[in-house]
């Protein structure tokens, strides 16, 4: 589902169900965030009439997700820090060994936050391989769709973390700027009630979910996958607290002829 139009691509993502029609911005084509085509698309899902389903978009952008106040601010910042985490996957990916590359057989996306705390998240950018999977095997899974498609059976160390974590101070820096000028920065002294605090923690994961999204997105359409690997390798993005979310964002991430091996061994169809 793709919609044009807009000065920012949208992705169809976590569509807003507690906005109201009567908060849609106007149609009007000169709107710094929606088209036309844009607002009928929201009106219609919050009518309940069209599939909210993610689904893979060959153009991918972000979705822009409404500050507290209901304002579009400091766009600056936001796409500052999708700037550093896109051009921090493509320096990652291009950095895998060139003499694993033809055994890499998935791209691993690790969503994960420090110490938990939303405030702090981040992405582990990996890879895993078929030596990797006949090891596993080796050791004695009994079933090679578990040892292929199951993160808990990857190598998931040593890569390297994009986002609010120490190794990366320029990050750090552009997220809480992010942050605090969407409003959804917090101390932990601050004052604000635990309603108000897990309010802005679901903000906070809702938002760099779809940066990820649309990183991976970003990974495929821009060519860089082909350019490394030379062939379509899926991207898996996982959050070991969300399982159900593998999938989702999996599907979202990419076009669902390269996850036929990835669907069929998580039941999806």
């Amino acid at each position: 589902m793709t919609t044009a139009g807009t000065e920012e691509h949208l992705s169809v993502y976590r569509l807003l169900p507690s906005m109201r029609e009567s908060e849609l911005p106007t149609g009007d084509p000169s709107s710094p965030v929606l088209s036309h085509r844009v607002a009928d698309l929201l009106r219609g899902l919050l009518a309940g009439r069209l599939d909210t389903r993610l689904v893979w978009s060959e153009t991918p952008g972000p979705f822009r997700i409404p500050t507290p106040g209901g304002s579009d601010v400091n766009n600056a910042r936001e796409s500052a820090f999708r700037d550093h985490m896109r051009r921090g996957a493509e320096r990652v990916l291009y950095g895998f060994p060139e003499v694993l590359r033809p055994e890499i057989y998935v791209v691993s996306f690790e969503v994960w936050r420090v110490d938990q705390d939303p405030r702090y998240p981040y992405a582990a950018i990996g890879y895993n391989t078929e030596s990797a999977v006949r090891r596993v095997l080796d050791q004695g899974c009994a079933y090679e769709g578990s040892a292929r498609w199951e993160y808990s059976y990857w190598s998931l160390e040593g890569f390297e973390r994009l986002g609010h974590v120490p190794e990366d101070p320029v990050g750090s820096s552009l997220h809480l700027a992010e942050a605090q000028a969407e409003e959804l920065w917090y101390e932990d002294e601050g004052g604000l009630s635990d309603e108000a605090c897990d309010a802005r923690d679901d903000q906070l994961v809702r938002r760099f979910d779809e940066l990820c999204i649309d990183v991976a997105r970003r990974l495929r359409a821009d060519g860089h996958i082909a350019r490394v690997f030379g062939r379509a390798v899926p991207i898996v993005l996982f959050d070991m607290d969300r399982p159900s979310w593998e999938t989702e964002a999996t599907e979202a991430a990419n076009p669902r002829e390269v996850l036929a091996d990835f669907l069929e061994h998580h039941s999806v169809r």
